[in-house]
């Protein structure tokens, strides 16, 4: 009988074989690395285009801010001029009707009757004058009542001056909105 010593075979096969998985180990180990490397690369341009599209996206948004703003100033400046307009117009209004008065109370008041004093004060209209006689007071009162202009006067005071003329105060309802303006 003959006896064949497999040994020597078998440390080869099992060295081919450790140099096979060696192989296979390394060349795993080379594609995992090129590939970690790739996905790596490929990470590292993909973060300079996000760089600069969040760099255009942050310009963008200062600009819209920057628009943002720029119509909130104008919105507010708008509204400002709106109100001042609505003011002049109301000023308007209420220099119509100082018109209408000043063109009105001459014709309303008899020669010997004159004003001293004219006033708007918390929406009415405080007038002080002196007459000569007693009679142009209540012609005065008469007109005034039938007057549009004039809601209901109130007569504050009616005295006799030493020097024989009569002084009198009175007071009526001016339109409404109108602002006190210390009238003299």
């Amino acid at each position: 009988m003959c006896q064949v010593n497999l040994l020597p075979w078998r440390r080869l096969r099992r060295q081919r074989r450790a140099r096979l998985v060696a192989l296979l180990l390394a060349t795993e180990l080379l594609l995992a690395s090129g590939l970690m490397g790739f996905l790596a690369r490929r990470a590292y341009e993909q973060r300079g285009e996000l760089g600069a599209r969040l760099t255009q996206w942050q310009q963008r948004e200062k600009q819209a801010l920057g628009l943002r703003l720029r119509m909130d100033l104008l919105l507010a400046r708008r509204q400002r001029l709106e109100r001042a307009l609505g003011l002049q117009r109301q000023a308007g209004a209420a220099n119509q009707r100082y018109r209408l008065l000043f063109e009105q109370l001459p014709v309303l008041l008899p020669p010997g009757l004159w004003l001293t004093r004219l006033r708007l004060r918390d929406g009415e209209l405080h007038l002080s004058g002196c007459s000569e006689r007693y009679e142009h007071i209540s012609t005065v009162d008469r007109r005034l009542a039938r007057h549009p202009l004039f809601a209901p006067v109130r007569w504050r005071q009616i005295d006799q001056l030493e020097n024989g003329r009569f002084s009198f105060d009175l007071q009526t309802a001016w339109p409404a909105g109108v602002a006190n303006d210390g009238l003299h």
